[in-house]
């Protein structure tokens, strides 16, 4: 599975003992810190466990916090490295919410930009087209007269374009690097860029279209690189090396840039 998110690692080795407060799950209530004179909610939403030495903090594109950590790991370890990287969350969330704010909603208009593997081409409203909605001379063109909804337009054109572009490379890249997968699917997903099923198949949002080349081969390289680790364990992380040895900056620009690769 491949999602955007802001991580901080910490390594912190637990007691050796049995007794947890908390057994795994997730938390949906915040608890609140004492900072001063100030109240501050901090908010876990999900804790998950697994056999690790280091704990997690994650925020997701959505400003949700995950904790990652061992399975001896207490409650109350988890609530005090909260409270320790307080200043951490709130500025990552902050950070994460003012970019959500300052992306501009799409209205749909003359000349308005819209993205397209990476590069953003304008839209040309145009009388008498037969199709609703083509992208031709680096322009999309719509039939104003259609009637049909222009965002569910440009979501079916956009799934249609990923369906074709995403599934050639994924053969391509398969093949080129020694992989055998068994489909690839288009989804809606928000949350996360791809995905291995069981069976071998692929899954990728259709919101990857929009991102440039590079980066496509990337999320696609990551996922079958699932084929062999189904986990983000070191030995995962030396495939996608082997596989993609520019994964770390294609890595950090979908982290600081997956945000605007929507409709």
């Amino acid at each position: 599975m491949f999602n955007v998110i802001r991580t901080l690692r910490v390594r912190i080795m637990p007691p050796d003992t049995e007794n947890m407060t908390h057994t795994g799950g997730n938390i949906s209530n915040p608890f609140t810190l004492q900072h001063g004179t100030e109240m501050e909610h901090i908010g876990i939403d999900s804790i998950i466990r697994s056999h690790r030495k280091t704990f997690t903090l994650e925020v997701s594109d959505d400003a949700k916090l995950t904790i990652r950590a061992p399975h001896r790991a207490t409650l109350e370890e988890i609530q005090n490295l909260v409270r320790r990287k307080r200043a951490w969350i709130i500025k990552t969330r902050q950070r994460v919410l003012e970019r959500r704010r300052t992306l501009q909603s799409k209205h749909f208009r003359e000349g308005e930009k819209f993205l397209f593997l990476g590069k953003a081409y304008p839209i040309h409203f145009q009388p008498g087209v037969r199709t609703p909605l083509i992208f031709r001379e680096n322009k999309f063109i719509l039939n104003k007269e259609s009637g049909q909804n222009t965002r569910e337009l440009f979501i079916k054109w956009y799934k249609q374009q990923a369906r074709k572009i995403i599934g050639q490379k994924a053969n391509t890249l398969a093949q080129q690097k020694g992989f055998r997968f068994t489909k690839v699917r288009i989804t809606s997903a928000e949350k996360r860029w791809g995905s291995c099923s069981q069976g071998a198949s692929l899954n990728f949002s259709w919101r990857l279209i929009l991102a440039p080349t590079e980066i496509i081969d990337y999320v696609i390289l990551h996922e079958l690189s699932h084929l062999r680790h189904q986990n983000h364990s070191r030995k995962f992380w030396d495939t996608v090396a082997s596989v993609c040895p520019e994964y770390p900056n294609r890595r950090k620009w979908l982290k600081e840039n997956g945000y605007t690769l929507s409709l």
